[in-house]
């Protein structure tokens, strides 16, 4: 079975109709290795627009051939496992309009995510070498980010996602985040913060960051649209690092750092 484009398989549906509502009682298949659940309601009030409540649940789907079938493109996404639990409700007779009045809550979980053309590594260590007036030390640096688990819980409101936050661990960094995710217009304003972790592959990373400040959250805002190329979506956030900075000198000052021009050169040299 085919549904806007999406493949499924052993699709099990049972729903009841009745004079002013319709009750899916279950809508479940097979999709792409993992499986689909849904269940709700769809209330047909006389001369209003319908209203849909729906409780989804989506298991151990293989991302990056489902995002491929949906869009009909080559998707950003090149691997990753989902799992997605959300509980929703819109009103309207149109998708559009669905979308518009789309609002709950939802939470998702993704192992094993490799996003093309995006390297949150890099910008990381941008951010740590701006913070430092240095250049990035040269290397040869991946065009992908390839994250263990990612997880993120968000509140939908008439088609926004308001991120609350995100958290994901690659091998060198951990980031956490918040942020709005539009639905309608596939724009995304997310500010991240990222921080180096301990050990040799982390070390070897960003070569550019001074030990004393390797454990700091380095400000990273990834801003624009999310299909397509991602090359450019994400930078160093500029206004939240002098912020960091001043914080740091702050509290090194406090420990008994000496002068704000000793704490700056001991920080970032």
């Amino acid at each position: 079975m085919v549904t806007n484009h999406l493949q499924l398989a052993n699709v099990l549906f049972d729903a009841k109709v009745e004079p002013e509502q319709v009750i899916l009682n279950a809508f479940d298949a097979e999709l792409y290795q993992g499986k689909i659940s849904h269940r709700g309601t769809i209330a047909l009030p006389p001369g209003q627009e319908p209203v849909l409540q729906l409780d989804m649940r989506i298991e151990k789907v293989q991302l990056s051939p489902m995002l491929a079938d949906l869009a009909q493109e080559p998707p950003s996404v090149t691997a990753g496992v989902l799992d997605l639990h959300a509980n929703l409700r819109s009103k309207g007779a149109t998708e559009r309009k669905i979308m518009r009045t789309l609002s709950g809550v939802a939470a998702i979980d993704v192992n094993d995510l490799v996003i093309r053309d995006l390297n949150i590594e890099k910008t990381a260590c941008e951010a740590a070498a701006a913070a430092q007036k240095r250049e990035l030390a040269s290397k040869q640096w991946s065009r992908d980010t390839a994250l263990h688990n990612l997880h993120a819980e968000g509140d939908i409101i008439n088609g926004i996602v308001f991120i609350k936050p995100v958290t994901a661990r690659l091998d060198t960094l951990t980031l956490t985040g918040t942020g709005p995710v539009n639905l309608l217009s596939e724009m995304l304003d997310l500010k991240l913060d990222i921080t180096v972790l301990d050990g040799v592959n982390s070390a070897n990373a960003c070569e550019a960051i001074n030990p004393a400040v390797r454990d700091i959250a380095w400000p990273v805002r990834c801003e624009g649209s999310y299909r397509g190329e991602l090359d450019n979506l994400c930078g160093v956030d500029k206004s939240r690092l002098g912020k960091l900075i001043a914080q740091l000198a702050t509290k090194n000052l406090k420990d008994g750092g000496g002068s704000l021009k000793d704490t700056l050169r001991n920080l970032f040299n």
